[in-house]
């Protein structure tokens, strides 16, 4: 059988050339090929695929078919519960305007240093710097997420994190700090603050999403109480 995949037209928008995702998780080497064959055939350009890494049959067919591993994505969940003695009450909200300004837009492009669509060179430095604009610009009008946390000294935005919720979970979109900044615990402050904002928006359970790759992200999420749940291979499938 064929595995379903579907069309991602915000992508596509993006990135000016048709993509699409793989759905199921397990891939055969035979069924993959014709996935690909069927996408090809209807101008896709990329697709993406997501395997379990100890799922070797998948693994050898992402192989076979070109893929490229461009992430090893990286699921991390806190249950606030555990922490709950712990928890602060201070959250700074991003609110002077409902379009980022400067700092915040170099904090996007700072959040995505380790990403895929950097890693990827196929994809380019001005498409990974379009994506991730746009995301921050959503981020402000609340299309994409509930709320902006920042960290400030002096009136300046110094980090910063994007808030919302997927399946019932909170969920951390988009979270950087400034380089100046880098070391200073900034990050840790960030990551009370959005302790505090779901614990008072009664979500328990949070996650986020990271690349391996990115040790200093994981480190700041593992001193914050995050427990990794899940990583998987990211692969790109390049058909044109």
């Amino acid at each position: 059988m064929t595995p379903v995949f579907e069309l991602l037209p915000w992508d596509s928008g993006m990135l000016g050339f048709q993509v699409a995702r793989l759905l199921p998780s397990h891939l055969s080497s035979h069924t993959l090929r014709q996935a690909l064959a069927t996408l090809k055939e209807a101008g896709v350009h990329l697709v993406y695929g997501c395997v379990d890494p100890t799922d070797l049959e998948s693994c050898v067919a992402a192989s076979e078919q070109n893929g490229k591993l461009v992430d090893e994505k990286t699921t991390y969940v806190l249950d606030l519960h555990t922490i709950k003695d712990m928890i602060g009450n201070e959250t700074i909200d991003y609110y002077e305007a409902v379009e980022p300004d400067e700092t915040l837009q170099i904090l996007a492009l700072e959040s995505g240093k380790f990403s895929r669509f950097l890693k990827d060179e196929r994809i380019g430095r001005l498409n990974f710097e379009k994506i991730y604009r746009q995301w921050i610009i959503n981020s402000c009008h609340k299309t994409i997420a509930d709320n902006i946390l920042v960290v400030r000294e002096k009136g300046k935005i110094l980090g910063m994190a994007t808030v919302g919720k997927k399946k019932n979970r909170g969920d951390i979109g988009l979270l950087a700090v400034l380089p100046s900044a880098q070391g200073k615990g900034v990050g840790t402050r960030l990551l009370h603050s959005v302790h505090a904002y779901f614990y008072k928006n009664n979500t328990p359970v949070i996650q986020v999403v990271t690349q391996k790759e990115n040790i200093p992200a994981c480190r700041l999420y593992e001193k914050c109480h995050f427990k990794i749940e899940s990583i998987q291979h990211f692969y790109h499938f390049w058909l044109r």
